[in-house]
């Protein structure tokens, strides 16, 4: 599942798509995949806005949710959906609370950045350069004394722009939906020209009202 969002250079001391990314993606007890390997569906999933430059550019962002599923998944990848979006639901209503989504989480997420950035690999001289020069492009704001860390790092915490991406960009109206499996086969693999991927129907619709 993608959605288009606007471009987040701008927001590189929050970094609002990070703090979703980890609620979407958590394999914990109680996640979204969790519920999913529950039901036998997926096994792996990942969420977030990618680092190349059709999905993380000046113009925009590209914010994907991918699942790994499992033969019975693809046969419920509309209840899938669904489940994605009652997901977003509930964090859109965390938001809308007093309290709003808790900044420990944020914390946790900091700290986790800090100790893989200072521990990472270093890069070979090429790449440090490469690195550097893209950001002193001037769409990402960094400023010079950020150059080394700004894009891995967590700064501050922003719940108005993490509710602004939840609320007006996460919609079923915002996303595309692309499904891909070599269940499909051809045609000519079907004897009743039926395959193992049941659409949607009018009973199983894509809730439009999270």
């Amino acid at each position: 599942i993608t959605w288009q969002l606007p471009p987040q250079w701008e927001n590189w001391r929050s970094k609002p798509c990070d703090f979703i990314s980890h609620l979407l993606g958590h394999e914990a007890k109680g996640s979204l995949l969790s519920a999913l390997k529950e039901r036998s569906w997926a096994n792996e999933c990942y969420a977030g806005v990618g680092s190349g430059g059709y999905e993380n550019s000046s113009s925009h962002a590209l914010f994907t949710m991918n699942f790994t599923l499992s033969e019975e998944g693809v046969s419920h990848w509309v209840d899938i959906v669904n489940f994605v979006y009652t997901y977003i639901g509930m964090l859109r209503f965390y938001c809308s609370t007093d309290d709003g989504l808790p900044k420990w989480i944020y914390e946790e997420l900091r700290a986790i950045q800090e100790v893989s950035h200072k521990y990472e690999d270093e890069d070979t001289p090429i790449d440090l350069v490469e690195s550097i020069a893209d950001c002193l492009t001037p769409y990402d704001m960094l400023p010079p004394d950020r150059l080394l860390d700004g894009d891995a790092l967590l700064f501050e915490f922003d719940r108005g722009k993490i509710q602004s991406i939840i609320d007006n960009y996460l919609t079923p109206k915002n996303a595309r939906v692309d499904l891909v499996s070599s269940l499909f086969g051809r045609a000519a693999d079907f004897d009743d020209h039926t395959s193992c991927l049941k659409p949607a129907s009018k009973d199983t619709p894509i809730n439009s009202n999270y």
